[in-house]
């Protein structure tokens, strides 16, 4: 068979356009195919993959292939998506596959596996902002019970074969002959233990069955993590810390159903638990609104502040939970990260139809048992999971022959953990592990079993792939299918728009499999569902597909995906700064850029696990190797060349001041006059002074405040990198900016440092280089020393100085104000040196320090500081605006500012504060 176009690399994918395989106007014509599927007589999604693939086969004796429809497309949009060109038609396409998605489930459901309790009335909310409720009422304002905890399953698809339940073949048999494990496996897409133990989470998230009553689900139908926060508010009460900082106990959760689970899931749990109260300090530390106390009149004002804030975290760790299963669970089920796609299908955006129409989201969810049935993926269970299941339950059991337990054993032992486990959460624990005094687990222990999980590969999908400890459990499941009344294999099928099969054979092509399942059920119309999905042929690990179940899992898991997340109003329309607050609205969104091809998982372990999850443990010296690609550094020539030069410096930023505050100043008829003297006057400074005065590099055409703006976002990015390395999350796109500008740099100064023979006049426009080159260093040693010396520096010189300036703003500081002023017009070296006493007083108070160590920033910052302070009325700005937006957080025991910039994230470097003076 030819190679098709979404087995070549995307570099080559302009060549193959332009060989006619596949035109540019073909593509608008399948997205328009797509968004009228249902319009013709014949089976849409079929015939639509056919003409796609078709055109996509290179070659005159390409044959098409139809089994693999949906991972072609999701190939090519993933592909296709970064062109400049296609990527508009590429998003088209996405939101039509996306419509199609979320139709495939009915809402609210045609039919459930009991009768629904009366609906009972709604208790107004007096809160002023949208919140999850403990028990999931309310996602549906015009059904408000709809998906909510202790309501009936659905059943998505009512079965329409005959065959009664007593002519079903026994349990015991289809186990032993279908589903219990021959041999292991390793999973053929490289899934590792840890990708189920997450798999796990979303599970018990959406299912949790009542035994004494199987009809109900015990949880709610939304992925509102209850198995950390619970399904009731006496659930929710049991974790909740409540002493006004919207904080969990530590390293709790409350669902005891993980305790069973292997300990990976644990461990992922807690640090989800750990990232609700990292995001609830963030949002008490930045209290954007204003309104939170650290000190309260009475116990009702206390609650409710924990409360909000409480219920603010819940909205951004469930949100952040939700683009870990969207960036990095999908994104491994689809292959994408396998392949190094950073692409991702985002069922959550807003989009319009065709005819104008806004697409539907948030209009509620409830599972069904056939999805509880199809997430029991025993099969993937690695040798070390199985290992620790079977020793779990020889242990709970009390037997060594834990393959023999019956439901008289399964039900003893069951009442004998609910009898003797803790009520309370705080006393709970997994896997052997030791709670410190504070609460919480050793980082050590929990990154020991995670790491554990992430090199133990897990098991492949396939017939006789369950391990023999699991037979009650998968027992069990057949018969609980078989009381719902589920749907047969080929029903479930139909229902999904999937052709249903015509035999055995065709179901698994495994003839000792399939000549056993005609055995037990005669006609392939008789296989149940559960058999039928768990003992389907797997999927090869092809472009697009990298979980590799059966053809009907995957497709039904990418369905339930979309419905689940479409139909949560607090994942969609609901999902707004407002709520989640600025903070933490952005700081659950994604970077595709960020090393890991925008996985949240990632970000999780390094906010959570930072001792244990370093993206680069390296020095100062390394990560400048890292960025500048040299170990020949000289910056002794450089330090020599600025001390020199001192005093013209300190009086190019005095005249570069006055420059910058009459560019930036807002004016109008009347005084008085302000500037931001942050973002357009001190952040700027020391970028004007390195491009103008030193490396000749432009600001870029126009001189521009964004283009000033940029360059200072990478001076920055340098010094965060370089110096401060404390942001591990951050680490890969630090270092990205970092590498460019730093490529930029050099590149410019060995430019100006070559061309002085062949340009003198360009070559003495930056006179500091021509100081530099009579050195008679290498230029290349010249350009990254200077980079070296300078660039990481420039930020913090401007957070230095805006703390200065911050600190003599304030009231009571008037006569010390002018007595800078006085000294600074005398510019001379002693009057600057008591300047710098000044300066050390004011750094004193929580500003950077190291810096002063310096005369270059001595005499620079003191004419600075002149000549702002030298301004006629100067004062703050009023509200908000006139002061620095920080918050004060422990590192490693001392205290560190910490500030919000205009994008709501938070940075170690100041960024705005306005000021008023007269004209």
């Amino acid at each position: 068979m030819a190679p098709s176009l979404v087995d070549i690399h995307p570099d080559q994918l302009h060549s193959t356009i332009r060989t006619n395989a596949l035109a540019f106007s073909d593509i608008p014509a399948y997205a328009d195919a797509i968004a009228h599927f249902g319009s013709v007589g014949v089976d849409d999604r079929k015939f639509l993959v056919r003409r796609v693939y078709a055109k996509l086969t290179i070659g005159p004796d390409a044959k098409i292939a139809f089994k693999f429809e949906l991972e072609k497309l999701v190939t090519l949009m993933s592909r296709l998506s970064g062109n400049p060109t296609l990527s508009p038609t590429m998003a088209k396409l996405e939101t039509r596959l996306i419509d199609i998605l979320y139709r495939d489930l009915p809402r609210p459901p045609s039919t459930y596996v009991a009768a629904l309790p009366p609906a009972e009335p709604v208790v107004p909310s007096h809160c002023t902002y949208a919140f999850r409720d403990p028990a999931g009422e309310n996602y549906n304002p015009l059904i408000p019970g709809l998906g909510k905890a202790g309501s009936p399953y659905a059943r998505s698809v009512p079965s329409s074969n005959p065959m009664p339940p007593g002519l079903l073949p026994d349990p015991d048999l289809v186990f032993d002959t279908l589903l219990k494990r021959d041999k292991f496996e390793k999973h053929p897409g490289g899934i590792n233990a840890l990708f189920f133990a997450f798999a796990n989470l979303i599970v018990h998230s959406a299912f949790h069955t009542d035994q004494s009553n199987p009809s109900i689900n015990l949880t709610s139908s939304y992925l509102d993590l209850s198995i950390l926060y619970g399904d009731s508010q006496a659930q929710c009460d049991s974790v909740r810390n409540k002493d006004g900082c919207g904080k969990l106990h530590e390293d709790c959760f409350a669902d005891s159903r993980l305790l069973l689970m292997p300990p990976a899931t644990c461990a992922l749990l807690v640090l989800l638990s750990r990232n609700h109260n990292y995001s609830a300090q963030r949002i008490r530390q930045i209290n954007e609104r204003g309104t939170y106390k650290t000190e309260f009149a009475n116990d009702d004002e206390r609650d409710a502040q924990d409360d909000e804030i409480f219920n603010r975290a819940r909205l951004v760790n469930c949100v952040y939970f939700v683009q870990i299963i969207l960036s990095d669970y999908i994104g491994a089920i689809l292959g994408l990260v396998r392949d190094g796609y950073t692409w991702r299908l985002d069922p959550l955006s807003q989009y319009r139809s065709e005819n104008h129409e806004l697409s539907s989201r948030g209009e509620g969810n409830v599972v069904s048992v056939e999805f509880n049935l199809l997430y029991r993926w025993h099969a993937t269970l690695s040798e070390g999971d199985e290992k620790w299941t079977r020793d779990t339950f020889r242990e709970i059991f009390e037997r060594e022959d834990v393959e023999n337990i019956n439901v008289e054993d399964f039900a003893k032992a069951a009442r004998k953990m609910k009898a003797t486990l803790n009520e309370d959460p705080r006393q709970w624990t997994f896997n052997k592990l030791e709670r410190g005094p504070d609460g919480r687990f050793c980082d050590a222990d929990l990154a020991k079993i995670l790491q554990d999980a992430t090199v133990s590969r897990a098991g492949a999908y396939k017939a006789r792939g369950t391990p023999e400890v699991l037979r009650l459990i998968e027992k069990l499941g057949i018969e609980q299918a078989r009381r719902w009344g589920t749907c047969s294999m080929n029903d479930f099928r139909r229902f999904l728009g999937l052709k249903p099969f015509e035999s055995f054979s065709e179901w698994n092509p495994d003839k000792s499999v399939s000549a056993a399942a005609a055995a037990l059920y005669k006609d392939i119309e008789n296989l149940e569902l559960y058999v039928g999905l768990q003992a389907e042929e797997a999927k090869p690990p092809i472009a697009g597909a990298g979980l590799c179940p059966g053809h009907t899992i995957s497709r039904a898991i990418l369905a339930d995906a979309v419905c689940l997340t479409r139909g949560d109003r607090f994942l969609t329309t609901e999902l707004t700064p407002f709520n989640l607050t600025a903070w933490g609205y952005q700081d659950c969104q994604r970077n595709p850029r960020d090393g890991s091809y925008g996985g949240m998982l990632t970000k999780l372990l390094y906010r959570t696990l930072p001792a244990y999850y370093r993206p680069r443990s390296a020095s100062h010296k390394e990560r400048l190797y890292a960025i500048t690609g040299h170990e020949s550094i000289d910056t002794s020539l450089i330090q020599d060349a600025l001390s020199q030069n001192a005093s013209k410096f300190s009086d190019y930023f005095r005249t570069k001041t006055s420059e910058l505050i009459k560019r930036h100043c807002i004016t109008n008829s009347r005084t008085p006059q302000y500037v931001d003297i942050v973002q357009d006057v001190i952040n700027m400074l020391p970028v004007h002074w390195i491009c103008e005065e030193l490396a000749g590099l432009p600001l870029t055409e126009g001189n521009t405040a964004s283009s000033e703006q940029a360059r200072y976002t990478a001076f920055a990015d340098v010094c965060r990198y370089v110096l401060l390395n404390a942001e591990p999350e951050y680490d890969w796109k630090l270092r990205n900016s970092a590498s460019h500008i730093s490529a930029e740099f050099i590149q410019v100064v060995k430019s100006h440092l070559g061309s002085w023979l062949l340009d003198r006049d360009r070559f003495l426009r930056v006179g500091f280089l021509n100081k530099i080159r009579s050195a008679n260093r290498d230029a290349e040693v010249i350009a990254v020393s200077l980079f070296a010396e300078v660039v990481p520096m420039a930020a913090q010189w401007s957070h230095a100085v805006a703390h200065i300036v911050d600190f003599y703003l304030d009231a009571g500081r008037e006569k010390d104000s002018k007595r800078i002023v006085d000294l600074a017009k005398l510019n001379t070296s002693g009057a600057n040196k008591e300047i710098g006493g000044f300066m050390r007083v004011a750094l004193g108070q929580g500003g950077p320090s190291g810096i002063l160590e310096t005369a270059l920033f001595e005499n620079t910052a003191a004419q600075t500081l002149g000549e702002i302070l030298t301004l006629s009325g100067l004062k703050r700005a009023p509200g908000t605006s006139g002061k620095l937006n920080r918050f004060v957080e422990l590192v490693n025991g001392d205290e560190q500012h910490l500030y919000v910039n205009s994008r709501s994230e938070v940075v170690p470097f100041p960024q705005s504060l306005f000021v008023q003076f007269e004209a």
